[in-house]
Protein backbone atom coordinates (compact mmCIF):
# COMPACT_ATOMS: atom_id res chain seq x y z
CA UNK A 1 0.00 0.00 0.00
CA UNK A 2 1.39 3.39 -0.92
CA UNK A 3 1.53 6.34 1.41
CA UNK A 4 -0.79 8.36 -0.81
CA UNK A 5 -3.56 5.70 -0.70
CA UNK A 6 -3.67 5.53 3.10
CA UNK A 7 -5.06 9.04 3.80
CA UNK A 8 -7.69 8.52 1.10
CA UNK A 9 -8.92 5.34 2.81
CA UNK A 10 -9.09 7.11 6.19
CA UNK A 11 -11.11 9.97 4.68
CA UNK A 12 -13.49 7.53 2.98
CA UNK A 13 -13.90 5.61 6.23
CA UNK A 14 -14.68 8.73 8.26
CA UNK A 15 -17.22 9.89 5.66
CA UNK A 16 -18.80 6.43 5.70
CA UNK A 17 -18.97 6.30 9.52
CA UNK A 18 -20.47 9.79 9.57
CA UNK A 19 -23.14 8.73 7.06
CA UNK A 20 -23.94 5.62 9.08
CA UNK A 21 -24.24 7.71 12.26
CA UNK A 22 -26.54 10.22 10.56
CA UNK A 23 -28.66 7.43 9.11
CA UNK A 24 -28.92 5.72 12.53
CA UNK A 25 -29.88 8.99 14.16
CA UNK A 26 -32.61 9.52 11.56
CA UNK A 27 -33.98 6.03 12.24
CA UNK A 28 -34.06 6.64 16.00
CA UNK A 29 -35.81 9.99 15.51
CA UNK A 30 -38.36 8.40 13.19
CA UNK A 31 -39.09 5.62 15.66
CA UNK A 32 -39.47 8.11 18.50
CA UNK A 33 -41.83 10.19 16.37
CA UNK A 34 -43.91 7.09 15.58
CA UNK A 35 -44.14 6.14 19.25
CA UNK A 36 -45.31 9.64 20.19
CA UNK A 37 -47.76 9.67 17.28
CA UNK A 38 -49.12 6.28 18.35
CA UNK A 39 -49.63 7.49 21.92
CA UNK A 40 -51.42 10.66 20.76
CA UNK A 41 -53.60 8.70 18.36
CA UNK A 42 -54.52 6.24 21.11
CA UNK A 43 -55.34 9.09 23.50
CA UNK A 44 -57.49 10.95 20.94
CA UNK A 45 -59.37 7.77 20.07
CA UNK A 46 -60.03 7.01 23.74
CA UNK A 47 -61.28 10.52 24.51
CA UNK A 48 -63.46 11.14 21.46
CA UNK A 49 -64.30 7.90 19.61
CA UNK A 50 -64.20 5.08 22.19
CA UNK A 51 -67.56 3.44 23.05
CA UNK A 52 -67.20 4.80 26.61
CA UNK A 53 -66.50 8.38 25.44
CA UNK A 54 -69.99 9.55 26.39
CA UNK A 55 -69.53 8.75 30.10
CA UNK A 56 -68.44 11.58 32.42
CA UNK A 57 -64.97 11.77 33.89
CA UNK A 58 -61.69 13.59 33.47
CA UNK A 59 -60.31 13.59 29.92
CA UNK A 60 -56.88 12.65 31.22
CA UNK A 61 -58.32 9.46 32.74
CA UNK A 62 -60.17 8.70 29.52
CA UNK A 63 -56.98 9.17 27.48
CA UNK A 64 -54.64 6.88 29.45
CA UNK A 65 -54.06 4.95 32.65
CA UNK A 66 -51.41 7.44 33.80
CA UNK A 67 -53.64 9.43 36.24
CA UNK A 68 -54.79 6.20 37.87
CA UNK A 69 -51.22 4.92 38.19
CA UNK A 70 -50.10 8.22 39.71
CA UNK A 71 -52.94 8.19 42.25
CA UNK A 72 -52.18 4.60 43.20
CA UNK A 73 -48.46 5.30 43.37
CA UNK A 74 -49.07 8.17 45.77
CA UNK A 75 -51.34 5.96 47.87
CA UNK A 76 -54.36 8.14 47.11
CA UNK A 77 -57.18 5.73 47.94
CA UNK A 78 -59.75 8.53 47.71
CA UNK A 79 -59.09 9.09 43.98
CA UNK A 80 -62.22 7.33 42.74
CA UNK A 81 -64.40 8.78 45.51
CA UNK A 82 -63.31 12.30 44.57
CA UNK A 83 -64.18 11.59 40.94
CA UNK A 84 -67.64 10.37 41.99
CA UNK A 85 -68.15 13.49 44.11
CA UNK A 86 -67.35 15.63 41.08
CA UNK A 87 -68.95 13.65 38.19
CA UNK A 88 -71.78 11.62 39.74
CA UNK A 89 -72.64 7.96 40.22
CA UNK A 90 -71.05 6.75 36.96
CA UNK A 91 -67.49 7.84 36.20
CA UNK A 92 -64.97 6.83 33.56
CA UNK A 93 -61.84 6.23 35.61
CA UNK A 94 -59.64 4.78 32.85
CA UNK A 95 -59.82 4.21 29.07
CA UNK A 96 -61.66 0.89 29.49
CA UNK A 97 -63.11 1.25 33.00
CA UNK A 98 -66.24 2.69 34.52
CA UNK A 99 -66.93 3.02 38.23
CA UNK A 100 -70.45 2.84 39.67
CA UNK A 101 -71.63 3.92 43.13
CA UNK A 102 -75.31 3.27 42.58
CA UNK A 103 -76.64 -0.17 41.54
CA UNK A 104 -79.47 1.54 39.63
CA UNK A 105 -76.92 3.27 37.40
CA UNK A 106 -75.95 -0.13 36.00
CA UNK A 107 -78.14 -0.83 32.95
CA UNK A 108 -76.96 -4.37 32.20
Amino acid sequence: MTASALPLQIVELSVLSSAIYNHSLAIVRSLLFLVVLRFLGYALYNVFFHPLASYPGPKSAAASYVPQFIARGKGNIQYVKKLHDKYGSVVRIAPNELSFTNPHAWKG
